[in-house]
């Protein structure tokens, strides 16, 4: 699974340069993934007054907020100097952002699938839209992740900033779209 490549590579990197996981790093994978889950189960139970009350748009948008804070926070961690506290306070709250951000949108995004869809193809479009996430989005994701971590000259505290910043133009994009809608 490339969410638990993507948190350990960050959590080891962060914690003295990137090496080989062995079984001493189990604590922070589970204390990544611990905190991921209960912001997912939290935003998964949550999620159907959420959308009732913000709406599919709302959401949507606040959800790539959401993901540049995480960015940004991923960021700090890595210049976070061995500050320990720093370093885990900031990671707990980018897996909780992570996983809560990507159980309200995952809700949200099926919900407007189903209320959008003819009828007889809900099943056809949101495995349609699963299959773009997982199979392009997971794969070009890892690709060009990859492949830009080693071009950007800061590493990838840098390269997350880059991304943050990004996601923050897309955010601000989409919420002046969607006021138009």
């Amino acid at each position: 699974n490339n969410d638990t490549t993507t948190t350990t590579t960050t959590a080891t990197t962060i914690n003295g340069g990137y090496h080989h996981y062995h079984h001493h790093h189990d604590w922070e994978l589970t204390s990544c993934r611990t905190a991921m889950a209960i912001g997912a189960v939290g935003m998964y139970y949550l999620s159907g007054r959420i959308i009732d009350r913000f709406g599919a748009y709302t959401i949507m948008v606040c959800s790539l907020f959401s993901l540049s804070l995480m960015f940004f926070t991923y960021s700090l961690i890595y210049y976070g100097n061995g500050n320990i506290v720093l370093v885990w306070s900031g990671m707990l709250l980018a897996e909780l952002l992570r996983g809560g951000t990507f159980a309200i949108l995952w809700a949200t995004v099926m919900v407007y699938i189903d209320n959008i869809s003819p009828s007889g193809s809900n099943s056809t479009m949101m495995t349609i839209m699963e299959s773009i996430f997982k199979g392009v989005g997971h794969t070009l994701g890892a690709l060009l992740g990859g492949v830009i971590s080693g071009i950007v000259p800061g590493g990838l505290g840098e390269l997350f900033f880059y991304l943050g910043c990004g996601q923050l133009v897309i955010a601000l994009l989409s919420a002046a779209i969607s006021s138009y809608l």
